[in-house]
């Protein structure tokens, strides 16, 4: 055809160093920003770095002089007051250098702030000490306690354990700005490079697209003819398509016609239509049977047949259509139950079908209720003695007992 041979003229356009130049700048945007977020994380943790380290040295001595001096008038004075001061002061102390310990977790800053705390629970200890003596009215012995040589090497020792902790950390925090600095010549490199790739990409990505537009224009007259024929064939089809498709719409009104008359064949029925499916369910229905039985259409559609027969009644008729779907054919007679709460004698025809490939059964039945009470009173009047007779005094409305009589006269 000539459209398939206009287009294998036509080389398609060339993806791949339009891909190619895509993919690279897409890495390249995606480096950049992954680098930048890098730069504005790591920024952002040395800032709350010494912040954190800021707040650690002040609040640290702050805790330690609250500490001494809570202790010391404590000592001096015999208030114990200052001793629920020094416990309020030392448990905050105990949680910032827990909560430092775990903030910064460096070999080489974890040495210095366990120092500091191993310093902190000796200072604790003589200061407990001396509050337990102040609380004992020894007061000289608690003021000399905090004044001792012994406990001021220990306050000289903890600042500093403190100013070696916070020198240190700010040792790493440089570590990590001579680190960020090299990131970022490093970033600087990188964009340089990128960009030069990035017009080398673009530049044979965009040469390719041109030499791709040029051999596009040369097959563009081979394409139009081809598409000109390919419009008159397409006309021809047409044409073919609304010719059967107007043949499609007079079978349609055909299989339309047929159906409205086989509904009005079977609504026109003087008795009873049913279409049962292979699990006994109704799937088709006469207006008979809806007029009787007091259900709607919704309510029929899909009903199990057996449920509108009446209680004494049901295993013969579940036994009849049994035997219809495995014979073909079959007879049943049996009440059915009606809207005002009563039933009617019915006789049942059944003929197996197949429906879409499975089996179905259409029954047709015919209200004998009249016949049945006719023929149940001429044995009554005859026979006296009927052994029937028991058991019609236990049907609940005369059509159940002449139809139970009936049914049982044809077995």
């Amino acid at each position: 055809m000539l459209i398939e041979k206009a287009r294998s003229d036509q080389k398609g356009l060339p993806l791949l160093p339009l891909v190619a130049a895509f993919v690279i700048s897409m890495l390249a945007v995606a480096a950049m920003i992954l680098i930048l977020w890098q730069l504005e994380h790591r920024i952002d943790k040395l800032r709350a770095n010494q912040l954190e380290l800021t707040e650690y040295d002040s609040r640290v001595m702050l805790f330690d002089e609250a500490l001494t001096m809570s202790a010391r008038m404590a000592a001096a004075t015999g208030d114990l007051a200052y001793k629920k001061r020094y416990g309020k002061f030392d448990a905050e102390l105990d949680a910032l250098l827990k909560k430092t310990a775990s903030a910064f977790r460096r070999p080489e800053v974890e040495q210095f702030i366990k120092q500091t705390d191993q310093l902190n629970r000796k200072l604790v200890e003589m200061e407990r000490r001396a509050l337990t003596l102040a609380g004992e009215h020894r007061l000289a012995e608690a003021s000399a306690l905090l004044v001792s040589a012994e406990y001021l090497r220990l306050k000289d020792a903890y600042a500093d354990a403190v100013d070696k902790t916070v020198s240190s950390l700010n040792g790493a925090i440089e570590a990590q700005v001579r680190r960020l600095k090299l990131l970022a010549v490093g970033l600087a490199i990188a964009s340089g490079v990128l960009v030069l790739v990035l017009l080398w990409a673009w530049y044979y990505a965009l040469r390719a697209g041109r030499r791709w537009s040029e051999e596009r224009l040369r097959s563009e007259a081979a394409l139009n003819e081809a598409r000109n024929e390919l419009e008159f064939r397409v006309r021809e089809r047409t044409a073919d398509l609304q010719a059967a498709n107007n043949r499609l719409d007079e079978s349609s009104t055909a299989l339309t016609r047929e159906r409205d008359f086989s509904t009005a064949l079977i609504d026109s029925l003087p008795g009873f239509f049913v279409q049962l499916d292979e699990n006994g369910r109704i799937v088709r229905w006469n207006n008979n049977l809806s007029v009787v039985t007091g259900l709607s259409n919704e309510e029929l559609q899909g009903l199990d047949a057996l449920w509108n027969v009446v209680e004494g009644d049901r295993d013969l008729a579940r036994e009849r259509i049994r035997d219809a779907f495995s014979s073909g054919v079959a007879d049943a007679e049996f009440g059915v139950r009606t809207k005002s709460g009563g039933s009617v004698c019915t006789h049942w025809s059944g003929l197996r079908i197949m429906s879409e490939g499975r089996p179905n059964l259409l029954a047709v039945g015919v209200d004998v209720t009249a016949e049945r009470e006719a023929e149940s009173g001429l044995r009554e009047s005859e026979e006296s003695g009927h052994p029937h007779l028991w058991l019609c005094r236990r049907r609940s409305t005369w059509p159940e007992c002449a139809c139970a009589l009936g049914s049982r006269s044809l077995s």
